[in-house]
């Protein structure tokens, strides 16, 4: 599956999981922080789809072991792989 096709599954999952999704520029930075209790993931523009693609499973990487949620199969396993 291509990478910007995996990146839009990537983002709805975060989003399940309660991510508010921010896209701005960040000079490379990102990840995901939670304040005020809100799960908040920021994306940088300015990174290739490969990178943001990164940044958002590592986001899932961290609540999808906790919630029971379904992924697309190409999804679950990039997160299984990087959680080996």
């Amino acid at each position: 599956m291509h990478t910007v096709e995996l990146l839009k599954q990537a983002c709805a999952t975060a989003q399940e999981l309660g991510y508010q999704l921010r896209y701005d520029k960040l000079d490379g930075l990102g990840g995901a922080c939670t304040v005020r209790g809100q799960k908040l993931l920021f994306i940088d523009l300015e990174q290739s789809p490969a990178d943001q693609l990164e940044l958002v499973l590592a986001a899932i990487a961290q609540d999808a072991a906790d919630a029971k949620l379904t992924m697309p199969p190409a999804l679950d396993t990039l997160i299984k792989r990087r959680a080996a």
